[in-house]
């Protein structure tokens, strides 16, 4: 009997429970099925944009398989894909949840999804609890304009590469991959958001180095950044974050050593000369902003007037780049060069 009680522990209301034990002539352990994918517990997802999920459960042992998984409470206009085998994993199986959640499914309080799989012995796995809170915001994505390397761009392994984002970001608690994919379809290089040992987290960007496990050629590579990369800073639901989106797109890789300080491209790559003494940066010329004009002791740029304090601005995206710490101080975070001279 299932009771709900009051605080003095006075029964509200009860009801039967019933069900079946099934007496089996196999003497071995009962091994249980498990879920193991997804990870998340909690996640803020926006309006009108594709949400997929996979759900994925292994089985206990080599003489069973997958035979289901179901997904109660499903909401209106989720889809579910057909259980298919995962790649890699004997004793897995998937499926897939689709849905473009509507304005009037926002809700303050998450809509819960229960899941659970079942092997072919008729073991079932415990249930899986997954809170969806739809929300009418601006979604978290990767800014492949302002990133590093950008849509077909050729870039050198030894750089430090850069995914900008259009909010500032924190790393998530569960891994989530950036991933090299060469002209075949085959992974080649990935590094994990969640681990500080493999990428840095600053402000709106995610820096790291990528990793190659075959010789770079001169083709173009696909650089996949999967959802939930980053999570949103300054999203107030701390229980339920706003993750990434996913996205991606060509890049060609080379095989040459770095000629620039690794992390963004310089105005003039060829050059390497560093004097001694850093120029005079100059705001007040009026010049036109975004701009930069190099003179003999001094460096004027030309601030957009609605640049704020710490922002991150571009001569040109091919360009190196500048932090704007006031309207009259400019810091150079990498090597700025002009002319045939470089400053750090």
């Amino acid at each position: 009997m299932i009771e709900d009680l009051d605080q003095n522990g006075n029964p509200r209301s009860k009801i039967s429970l019933s069900f079946l034990l099934r007496i089996s002539p196999d003497t071995t352990t009962c091994n249980i099925p498990e879920i193991k994918e997804p990870k998340f517990d909690c996640k803020s997802i926006p309006i009108n944009k594709r949400f997929e999920m996979k759900v994925v459960a292994e089985a206990a042992t080599e003489s069973q398989t997958i035979d289901r998984i179901d997904i109660h409470n499903k909401l209106t206009g989720m889809t579910l894909s057909p259980l298919r085998a995962v790649d890699g994993y004997t004793l897995r199986k998937s499926r897939k949840l689709t849905w473009i959640p509507t304005r009037d499914q926002i809700d303050p309080v998450p809509h819960i999804l229960n899941f659970f799989a079942v092997d072919t012995a008729g073991i079932s796995s415990g249930w899986k609890n997954v809170n969806l809170k739809v929300v009418d915001t601006v979604y978290l994505y990767p800014v492949k304009a302002k990133s590093y390397p950008t849509d077909g761009q050729v870039v050198n392994l030894t750089e430090n590469w850069r995914i900008r984002f259009n909010r500032k970001v924190q790393p998530p608690t569960q891994a989530a991959f950036i991933r090299l994919i060469n002209p075949q379809g085959r992974e080649v290089g990935r590094v994990d958001s969640s681990d500080p040992r493999e990428v840095t987290f600053s402000r709106k960007d995610v820096s790291f180095d990528m990793p190659i496990d075959e010789v770079a050629q001169a083709l173009p590579y696909t650089l996949r950044i999967e959802e939930g990369v980053a999570i949103d800073k300054d999203y107030e639901d701390k229980e339920c974050p706003l993750y990434s989106i996913p996205k991606e797109w060509p890049v060609t890789i080379i095989d040459r050593p770095a000629i620039t300080r690794p992390s963004f491209p310089t105005m003039h790559p060829h050059t390497t000369k560093s004097p001694t003494e850093p120029p005079r940066i100059s705001t007040q010329t009026p010049i036109e902003p975004p701009s930069v004009e190099c003179h003999d002791d001094n460096v004027d740029i030309g601030i957009p007037s609605d640049a704020a304090d710490g922002d991150e601005c571009f001569i040109h995206l091919s360009e190196e780049s500048f932090i704007v710490t006031s309207q009259n101080n400019i810091r150079v975070p990498y090597k700025f060069c002009c002319s045939t001279t470089c400053y750090e």
